[in-house]
C-alpha cells in the first residue's frame, strides 16, 4: 500500500514538473487553430479568441500610418484569467512594422467565465511596403505568454497617386520649344490641383506651367510646356498636386530632349513641280527658236 502510494505520487510529481517545463506558448491541435483558440494550462481556462477586425474594410496600410485591431476575447472556461497585456506578434523579427501595446488605460482586462471582451490594440506600419505577417498574443497575470498560432496579413503599400509621364514629343518653333505629353496617374487616390512647369525652361511662350486640375486614378491628360532648351540637352519638369489630405506633393521627371525631338520633314514636291514646270517651258521655248531659226534659214535657201 505505501508502494502504490508512493508511485501515485511520483506520478503526480512527474506530471506536475511536465507542466512546468512546458513552452511558454500552447501548441494548438487544427481543431483549435480554426477555433482560434488558446489554451492556458496553468489556471485550467481556455481562452479563445472568437474575433478580430481592423478598423477599415480590408487591412491595407499606407507607410507610417497608424490604425487599430480590435480582438474580441472569450473566457470559455470556469475561472477567471486576469490579462496584462495583449499585442502583436511579427514573423521574423520583420522591421517593417511596429505594433504598440494594447491601451494601458484599459488594461489589465479581467474575463470572467463566459465574458467576452472587445480589446483594441493600436498599430502603426513603418515606411517599408510589401505583406507582413503576424499573430495576435496575450499575457496573463503570472507572467506567461500565449499567442494565436494563426497568422493574418497586414499589407503596406503607397495608396496615393503615381503620376507617369507619357507620348513625350518636343517640336522647335519660331522662337521657342514646346513639349507635350500624357500624365497618367497610376495610383490609387485623385491628384488634387495637379499643374505642371520646368526647372530649366525659362518664362518663354504661352505653357510655363500647364494646369491641368484633378487627375483622377487610373485616368489620363495631355499637357504642353514652352521652354527653351537647356545646354545639357535634359528638362526637368516638375508636377505638384495635393494628395487627400491636402498635403502639397512635387515630383521631378528628368526627359531627354533629344530622344523626344521630331524632325521636321522637308516637303519638296511644290519645288519639283515648279522645276519641271520651269524646265519644260524653257524647253518650249527653246524648240520655238530653234524652230524659228531653222524656218528662217530654210527661206534663205
Amino acid at each position: 500500500m505505501k508502494l502504490k502510494s508512493a508511485v501515485t505520487a511520483l506520478v503526480a510529481a512527474l506530471l506536475l514538473l511536465a507542466c512546468i517545463a512546458a513552452p511558454v506558448s500552447a501548441v494548438l491541435t487544427d481543431t483549435q487553430v480554426q477555433d482560434s483558440t488558446i489554451m492556458i494550462p496553468f489556471s485550467g481556462t481556455t481562452l479563445a479568441i472568437t474575433d478580430y477586425s481592423f478598423d477599415r474594410e480590408i487591412p491595407v496600410y499606407e507607410p507610417n500610418e497608424e490604425g487599430v485591431l480590435t480582438v474580441s476575447i472569450t473566457n470559455n472556461g470556469a475561472k477567471a484569467v486576469k490579462l496584462e497585456n495583449i499585442f502583436i506578434k511579427y514573423y521574423e523579427d520583420d522591421k517593417g512594422i511596429t505594433a504598440t501595446k494594447a491601451n494601458w488605460r484599459n488594461l489589465p482586462f479581467t474575463v470572467a467565465p463566459a465574458q467576452t471582451l472587445q480589446v483594441p490594440i493600436p498599430l502603426k506600419v513603418g515606411d517599408k511596403t510589401g505583406n507582413f505577417y503576424a499573430t495576435i498574443c496575450v499575457q496573463t497575470n503570472n507572467g506567461s505568454l500565449y499567442d494565436l498560432k494563426q497568422p493574418f496579413v497586414l499589407k503596406v503599400m503607397d495608396l496615393g497617386a503615381d503620376l507617369e509621364i507619357t507620348n513625350i514629343k518636343v517640336a522647335e518653333s519660331d522662337y521657342y520649344y514646346i513639349l507635350t505629353g500624357d500624365i497618367h496617374n497610376l495610383g490609387f487616390s485623385t491628384a488634387n490641383s495637379l499643374h505642371v512647369t520646368s526647372v530649366e525652361g525659362g518664362d518663354i511662350g504661352p505653357y510655363v506651367t500647364y494646369p491641368i486640375g484633378n487627375l483622377d486614378a487610373d485616368d489620363l491628360a495631355g499637357f504642353e510646356i514652352t521652354f527653351i532648351p537647356p545646354q545639357n540637352g535634359i528638362l526637368t519638369l516638375i508636377t505638384t498636386y495635393k494628395d487627400s489630405n491636402l498635403n502639397t506633393i512635387t515630383e521631378e521627371h528628368q526627359i531627354n530632349l533629344a530622344n523626344h525631338l521630331i524632325i521636321e520633314e522637308v516637303d519638296n514636291t511644290a519645288s519639283i513641280v515648279v522645276t519641271i514646270i520651269i524646265i519644260v517651258v524653257a524647253g518650249l521655248i527653246i524648240f520655238a527658236i530653234v524652230r524659228k531659226i531653222v524656218k528662217s534659214k530654210g527661206k534663205k535657201q
